[in-house]
């Protein structure tokens, strides 16, 4: 199983041929499990802004399902755009989708 780098809830596991999102928050824990042959139903990793009270940048992402709602990651927002983007960049790879609000770059 490998985590994806700076997101510890979402895993995929190319052994087992799966993707697990496990979520924690103040209604308990939530684990959603996909094959990954289910990655087809995903249309794009989107990387939402928004600020925090402060008026900071914070960033979170979704995954866009070809049929709506998308997914939420984490219900935490993170600061730093360009760590958030390399997550992104990370998760499309391994899906083989596009992003969407992140900028070009590595």
């Amino acid at each position: 199983m490998e985590e994806v780098p700076g997101l510890h809830c979402l895993v995929m596991d190319p052994v087992r041929g799966r993707m697990r999102l496990e979520q924690r928050g103040l209604g308990g824990r939530t684990v959603r499990e996909w094959p990954l042959a289910a990655l087809a139903a995903l249309a794009a990793v989107e990387l939402v802004e928004s600020q925090d009270d402060e008026g900071g940048e914070v960033f979170r992402l979704h995954l866009v399902l070809r049929d709506p709602p998308p997914v939420l990651v984490s219900p935490v927002w993170r600061h730093g755009r360009e760590a958030m983007e390399s997550v992104a960049r990370q998760v499309a790879a391994a899906a083989g989708v596009g992003l969407v609000n992140v900028r070009p770059g590595a």
